[in-house]
């Protein structure tokens, strides 16, 4: 991984870069950080492990409403083979509520990210984002991003899972849809 640093408005943000393919087999789960961009450099993420698919990058909560967590994914050409998307996670970043905790003060925003494979996507998930992405007091934006995993579960959608409050432009879905509540964008 490549480290540098690019400014967004007025914001000096630490970049890191993905330089080659990377293939895996645990759950990642990685946190999301304060001005932080994880650029996979259009590069391929490869998840052939056993268990349930939780999410790349999952939320953390901000120290408060006025000072949120901001971070940003782009270029990540995601790959689900073996496993399904777990109960209300996301290929590229997980649920901020997992019926237990739930994660609050953060914005995410994803970009030109797509995710294919054999895996499906389970209830209440997404295929780029988890169930409950965007709380009342958080948000993000998704752009340019793309699935073609089957949407089995309940509730599920090709980008985003159900309850999701963020700004989603130019995606789309191949995959086929047959949960109930479901939908090739988001579910519910």
């Amino acid at each position: 991984v490549k480290v540098t640093y690019e400014e967004i408005d007025s914001v000096i943000y630490t970049v890191y870069t993905l330089n080659t393919d990377k293939e895996i087999t645990e759950n990642t789960g990685l946190s999301i950080e304060n001005n932080v961009i994880f650029d996979g450099n259009n590069q391929t993420i490869t998840y052939s492990g056993s268990d349930a698919w939780e999410g790349l990058f999952s939320p953390v909560s901000g120290p408060a409403l006025a000072n949120k967590i901001i971070f940003k994914i782009r270029n990540i050409n995601f790959v689900l083979n073996g496993a399904n998307v777990a109960e209300r996670g996301g290929c590229i970043l997980g649920t901020s509520n997992d019926g237990t905790t739930a994660y609050d003060y953060f914005i995410v925003d994803i970009e030109n990210c797509h995710t294919s494979g054999t895996g499906d996507i389970g209830n209440y998930a997404g295929g780029i984002c988890g169930g409950s992405f965007g709380r009342s007091n958080s948000g993000g934006s998704i752009t340019n991003c793309s699935n073609s995993l089957a949407i089995e579960g309940t509730e599920a959608g090709g980008i985003c899972g159900f309850w999701n409050q963020v700004d989603i432009s130019y995606c789309w879905n191949t995959g086929s849809i047959n949960g109930i509540g479901s939908g090739g964008i988001c579910g519910s």
